[in-house]
């Protein structure tokens, strides 16, 4: 059994398994196939919105604020970096 003393995982735990699983899952399915198969920005951007809600709600403000310190620049050097790497669905072997 796990130690009921004050750290983050037991709050997170205790919160998430108050849900019901099989609302969780049809959650998670939704908001995957949301992300993974649709390309309109109002979708994704509901979804990421949804994917934060749905943190907040889990977790305590401090550590969806400490979150979003991470991930945002992340979002921020992903986007910069990839039309480096992706030329329009082509792979060149060679620039020339």
């Amino acid at each position: 059994m796990m130690n009921s003393n004050n750290n983050s995982y037991s709050n997170i735990n205790s919160k998430f398994y108050q849900l019901n699983p099989y609302t969780t899952l049809a959650y998670f399915l939704c908001l995957t196939g949301i992300t993974m198969f649709s390309f309109n920005p109002i979708f994704l951007v509901e979804a990421l919105m949804g994917g934060i809600i749905f943190s907040a709600f889990i977790k305590n403000k401090k550590e969806v604020l400490s979150d979003l310190m991470f991930y945002i620049p992340l979002l921020i050097l992903v986007g910069i970096t990839n039309p480096l790497f992706s030329h329009k669905g082509v792979t060149p072997l060679f620039f020339m």
